[in-house]
């Protein structure tokens, strides 16, 4: 996958997560292109333990990424392939 894919979903993925957590929104209502699954999303925690998950859906991106947030914060570093 090229940078400019990778910085797209990455804006993306932040906005929806903004959209839902933020302002409350249902990120099911917004519309932001497709993402063809299989994806890997790999970022490292805090305490150096790198991470690395296949995610085959949407439900499971949007756990995935609350759950990354949540350990690391907002400015992670993470990858999608």
């Amino acid at each position: 996958m090229d940078v400019t894919k990778i910085s797209d979903f990455y804006v993306r993925q932040q906005r929806l997560w903004y959209n839902k957590r933020v302002k409350g929104e249902n990120m099911k209502d917004q519309e932001w292109g497709s993402i063809e699954y299989p994806i890997t999303l790999g970022y490292t925690k805090p305490n150096g333990e790198k991470v690395s998950i296949v995610i085959h859906n949407s439900d499971q991106s949007e756990d995935e990424y609350e759950k990354m947030f949540e350990l690391c914060g907002y400015d992670v570093p993470f990858s999608v392939e």
